[in-house]
């Protein structure tokens, strides 16, 4: 009896404390967050100590920080308002690197945001590496920054992370306090791209901010037409959908169902995000860019905040989760077409040839080939392809001259035929004599028959060169590999035009030799429009980049070489005689002549 009072007791003693606990738990043990190692960092673009070329790499500095690594609850009143357990907090102003031999990436502590992507083996004018990251007001959101659905950043942007992990290839920056709880990770793959994983377990509503627009272009370059057109927001489902910038006034908010990655771009650079898991919406935020000629890039301002400024176009993107973590890979670089389809994306639908992109990516593979194999020079390299291609299509221009020298010989026979049926080609109320007119064609056809001339060959070889024509046209003025790549003397980058209109200015008088060596036209309007072709066509080479300039002016001379000799050859008799005048009609034509 009292071994089951004294078991009783102790179960309601038991009891008695497990309540107590459960009532008036003790306070929670703080543990500290790593500490943040401090290396100086001398600046944001270009002071940043970079891991060397050939290898992959983290680093962490610190510069002018506010706060220690952690800060307590007795520390944070806010957080210790709002009874946070653990607080993690970071130091403001360090940044931390990832380098691959490609690119060199600077994060910042605050917001855990990407500040800085160059790219290590491209160059701008001034020969600094390309930055993909556009300069901005402070207050306003970078790549990865957590933002709501219309772009503004949350207050989570800015407070300062710790970075409690670093390695070779990955970053892990922690937050927890008053503002949210978040890890932020991002890691180097083994392909060399920029991988992600964002996790937040409040706020419950958030966003990711990418751009806006790709690259710094030069204040000039917004005029650009041909880049002015390329800069893109576009959004690859089974096919791309894409915006202009310059055509994108208001948010549009698309569904993120089936997107596979979505981008944004400009002629030559691309970021692009490939998200593991779908995403629920993407939004499309115009901007305007800030600054001018004088300053440069200064930064942009939303359109719906400002409707007032006149900036040049820009887009940034908002990608909202379905849940509470983002995770995937992202792509930061040129856009190479070969390197693109070397991805399992389909990002290479980003480098638009256009309808004729069948037989612009054979020519881009033989461009490549010759810069590898024969010349390490671009600009000779689009010199070698132009006369590779007038090679191949040789056949087809000797059976356009062959015919069009038959049917310059028929022209005064013609002629003749025209003028004997004009004044029975229409009655005395001036109605067309439908009957009269397809006698004529008859008898010009039976001429034709006569001398074995067919007249579609004089144009049907040109119309299947033109195809070839615009799709090399257009594969220079997509190719990356002509950005910063320069030909001879003071033309120093192919991408961009002649700073002294010399390369425009030959090429048109090429254009112009070239008409003075072809057989004179028979038609007045045609030999009117010949004339004033090589004006027109120089004044639109003033505006076009220097390779397509190049590879024009290349094609004009090596016409201009087949032209003389063609015409060699037929004042010696070999291309069916000399230029003697016509001989007169035979007489089976004479006759029928007569009998009509």
């Amino acid at each position: 009896m009292e071994t089951r009072r004294l078991l009783m007791a102790a179960l309601l003693s038991l009891a008695v404390l497990m309540g107590w606990q459960a009532l008036f738990p003790p306070p929670p043990l703080v543990e500290p967050a790593p500490e943040v190692e401090a290396a100086g960092f001398d600046s944001l673009r270009g002071g940043a100590q970079s891991t060397p070329s050939g290898t992959a790499g983290a680093t962490v500095t610190e510069a002018g920080a506010a706060s220690g690594p952690v800060a307590s609850q007795a520390e944070t009143p806010a957080a210790e308002a709002a009874e946070i357990l653990d607080p993690i907090v970071g130091s403001a102003g360090a940044r931390a690197e990832l380098a691959t031999d490609r690119w060199h990436a600077v994060f910042d502590a605050t917001g855990a945001r990407l500040i800085s992507m160059t790219l290590l083996k491209r160059h701008g004018a001034d020969g600094s590496p390309v930055e993909l990251v556009r300069p901005r007001e402070s207050n306003q959101p970078y790549p990865f920054s957590t933002v709501d659905r219309s772009g503004l950043p949350l207050a989570l942007d800015s407070v300062p992370f710790a970075i409690t992990e670093r390695s070779r290839d990955q970053l892990v920056f922690r937050y927890r306090g008053a503002e949210g709880d978040v890890t932020k990770t991002f890691n180097i793959d083994e392909r060399g791209l920029l991988g992600y994983d964002i996790a937040v377990s409040a706020p419950a509503s958030w966003s990711l901010w990418f751009g806006p627009g790709v690259a710094n272009p030069e204040w000039a370059d917004f005029d650009d037409r041909f880049s002015k057109t390329a800069r893109q927001a576009s959004v690859m489902r089974e096919e791309m959908e894409s915006r202009q910038s310059s055509k994108v006034e208001e948010t549009e908010i698309m569904s993120g169902a089936g997107a596979s990655w979505f981008s944004l771009e400009d002629k030559y650079f691309l970021m692009a995000i490939v998200p593991d898991q779908q995403v629920a919406e993407i939004a499309f935020i115009p901007v305007r860019t800030t600054g001018s000629e004088e300053e440069g890039l200064q930064g942009y301002v939303r359109l719906a905040d400002d409707l007032t400024v006149e900036g040049p176009a820009g887009v940034g993107l908002v990608a909202s989760p379905q849940g509470a973590a983002l995770s995937g890979t992202s792509f930061w670089g040129a856009k190479e077409y070969t390197e693109l389809r070397a991805l399992p994306y389909g990002l290479e639908e980003t480098v638009r040839f256009g309808m004729f992109g069948v037989i612009a990516r054979p020519l881009l593979y033989g461009l490549r080939w010759i810069h590898s194999n024969v010349t390490s020079n671009w600009g000779w390299s689009i010199v070698l392809m132009t006369f590779a291609i007038n090679l191949v299509l040789f056949p087809l221009r000797h059976k356009s001259y062959i015919s069009m020298q038959k049917m310059q010989k028929l022209n005064p026979r013609m002629e003749s035929i025209r003028g004997k049926f004009r004044p029975k080609l229409r009655d005395k109320q001036g109605k067309p004599n439908l009957e009269m007119q397809r006698k004529m064609n008859e008898e010009i056809q039976g001429l034709f028959k006569e001398e074995g001339v067919n007249p579609a060959m004089g144009c049907l070889p040109l119309l299947i060169q033109m195809p070839v024509f615009f799709a090399f046209y257009r594969l220079l003025s997509q190719a990356v590999e002509l950005q910063g790549a320069p030909w001879v003397g003071w033309i120093a980058d192919l991408s961009l035009q002649d700073p002294y209109k010399a390369l425009p200015l030959l090429m048109g008088a090429t254009q112009f030799l070239q008409t003075k060596t072809m057989p004179p036209a028979t038609n007045p309007t045609q030999r009117i429009l010949m004339n004033t072709m090589p004006i027109w066509f120089t004044f639109f080479a003033f505006t076009f980049p220097s390779g397509l300039v190049l590879y024009w002016l290349t094609n004009n001379v090596l016409t201009i070489v087949q032209q003389g000799g063609y015409n060699q050859l037929k004042k010696a008799g070999y291309l069916g005689g000399t230029d003697e005048p016509p001989k007169k009609s035979s007489n089976k034509s004479a006759k029928r002549d007569k009998a009509d």
